[in-house]
């Protein structure tokens, strides 16, 4: 049956060539046509050719076409599949042309072209191979409608892994005496842009600003508030200012857009290094604490708290000033980590305390990504974490290395 499945274009020409010379043609011309209120990019379309061909001299195709020409003229006007037929003169007699233009949704899909010799076609047959026409446009049909999907699909997807990347930083800076450690994986299977970015970049001469946010939503509306966010903190680093500063500048900026009741979460961390001392001021919008990891005391929330960006004018921001010791590190982190839902129990506190004394800042990152990846292989939510860690020169024991890591959706 040509409604068993989805065979490409070929296959449902063949049985359909099957089927006509089991009915009475000797020789059948059977192919593809593009809609052109389906179009299908990078298809190729079938064409199959059965039985004897000879049966039709070159000489003779002007009358063929003509006979096809008037099927398809009548099935356009009539918007259901139609049929012509000719009678071609020839030394060994007659041969008839049976010319069937088949129509699915009102939309030429397929013309064939039937060829015997003697006996002219009765109305039964006719009808027989109109019907056979039918479910051959229909199968067509479908197999169009499923490669346009596809295709679609594969464009779309595309466009959400172009956008998401032009959305985070080419790549990560040197800071000094620091180790930096990046993980960022896309929610589902990456096809639709997600609001979670981060950012490092420098802040005036000598301070380095570490940002994560999380904005309200998905796809492309999401993403054009992504852009702006990163980028208005990163016009305002031409000053050192504070990290409450900055959000209540970010705030006022996106209070100026039209956002559609759009709002974003955000950890700002400020960094500076200075005389074997590395300092923090760490402040957080509506966002899930940092994390302060010791190697002499338990993994610990930071105490800066405060509203979400973007919806109210007057905000409360608070922010945490402290310094980190040799081998300490801060951790931030998007509500991917800690949302996946059933299976999730763990906090990111218990994940990172369960590491062995003075782990890299690439071995908690990879903590965290692990425990969501424990709960679901395709997070229901973007996961992105960054962990800075204070290794200064002389400690002797961590290598210091800058790494980051997308996880790559196979297309």
């Amino acid at each position: 049956s040509l409604h068993d499945a989805l065979p490409i274009s070929d296959e449902v020409l063949e049985t359909f060539a099957e089927l006509a010379l089991e009915r009475g043609s000797v020789y059948c011309v059977a192919e593809e046509l593009a809609a052109p209120d389906l179009p299908i990019p990078d298809v190729e379309f079938g064409r199959v050719v059965s039985g004897d061909a000879a049966l039709v001299p070159l000489d003779d195709w002007p009358q063929v076409e003509a006979a096809w020409e008037q099927a398809r003229l009548l099935a356009q006007i009539e918007g259901v599949a139609s049929t012509h037929t000719a009678a071609l003169k020839s030394p060994g007699g007659e041969v008839q042309i049976l010319a069937l233009a088949a129509m699915a949704r009102r939309s030429l899909v397929a013309r064939v072209l039937l060829a015997r010799r003697g006996r002219r076609w009765r109305r039964e047959e006719v009808q027989e191979i109109e019907g056979l026409g039918a479910r051959l446009a229909l199968a067509l049909h479908a197999r169009a409608l499923q490669a346009r999907t596809e295709a679609l699909y594969r464009r779309s997807d595309h466009v959400a892994r172009t956008l998401q990347q032009s959305l985070l930083p080419d790549g990560i800076p040197d800071l000094p005496s620091c180790e930096l450690a990046v993980r960022f994986t896309p929610a589902g299977e990456g096809d639709l842009v997600g609001g979670d970015f981060y950012d490092v970049f420098a802040v005036g001469d000598d301070q380095w600003a570490i940002v994560i946010g999380d904005v309200c939503g998905k796809g492309a509306q999401a993403a054009a508030v992504t852009a702006m966010a990163r980028w208005t903190l990163r016009s305002l680093a031409g000053s050192p200012r504070p990290p409450t500063a900055a959000l209540r500048a970010l705030n006022e900026a996106m209070l100026r857009q039209d956002l559609d009741g759009r709002f974003i979460t955000v950890a700002y961390a400020l960094l500076s290094v200075h005389a074997g001392e590395a300092h923090l001021t760490v402040a957080c919008a509506g966002h899930p604490p940092a994390i302060l990891v010791s190697e002499d005391a338990e993994p610990a929330r930071l105490d800066a708290h405060g509203d979400v960006l973007g919806i109210w004018p007057q905000i409360r921001l608070e922010q945490v000033e402290l310094r980190l010791a040799p081998g300490e590190s801060l951790v931030l982190y998007t509500d991917g980590v800690t949302d996946q839902g059933p299976g999730a129990e763990r906090s990111p506190e218990h994940a990172l305390r369960e590491l062995a004394v003075g782990p890299g800042a690439g071995a908690l990152a990879d903590a965290l990504q692990a425990e969501v990846e424990r709960s679901s292989p395709f997070p229901r939510d973007d996961v992105a974490i960054v962990v800075l860690r204070y290794v200064p020169p002389g400690t002797g024991r961590v290598t210091l290395a800058r790494t980051e890591r997308h996880r790559v959706i196979p297309a």
